[in-house]
């Protein structure tokens, strides 16, 4: 695992900032809560109260949810006057999808591609002494 890991820094940070984001994002969509707030706002904006009705749980636990959603970026949060409107933030959900896109494709930069190009360039077909992570 660790090869693996320095393979993808050789290819410079970005592969592993979309990486650590990715998970960040996944962590936040583990929540079932989480998910139906954001399948909510796929129909528009809306504020903290419009989508507290929906759900059975109490404000702070409503605050929670979209703390984390804006933590890692998929909602945006906007106020105005004593209410605070949140959106999705279409941009970031755009690059996750692609993002996942990429990872369930065979793509040129593909994790196996780079393990069979090196198992060939240092002639061994044969994994070794496994490694620890």
């Amino acid at each position: 695992m660790a090869h693996l890991l320095k393979e993808q820094e050789k290819k410079g940070p970005i592969a592993m900032i979309e990486a650590e984001e990715a998970v960040i994002i996944l962590k936040a969509l583990a929540d079932e809560t989480r998910v139906l707030i954001v399948e909510m706002l796929s129909c528009g904006e809306r504020c903290a109260c419009q989508i507290n009705q929906a759900f059975c749980i109490t404000q702070p636990t409503l605050s929670y949810h979209l703390n984390v959603l804006t933590k890692c970026n998929l909602v945006d949060a906007r106020k105005d006057g004593m209410r605070i409107w949140y959106s999705l933030n279409q941009p970031a959900i755009d690059d996750f999808k692609a993002y996942l896109d990429r990872i369930t494709s065979d793509t040129e930069d593909c994790i196996c591609k780079r393990v069979e190009q090196r198992s060939v360039a240092d002639g061994s077909d044969k994994c070794g002494e496994p490694e620890l992570y």
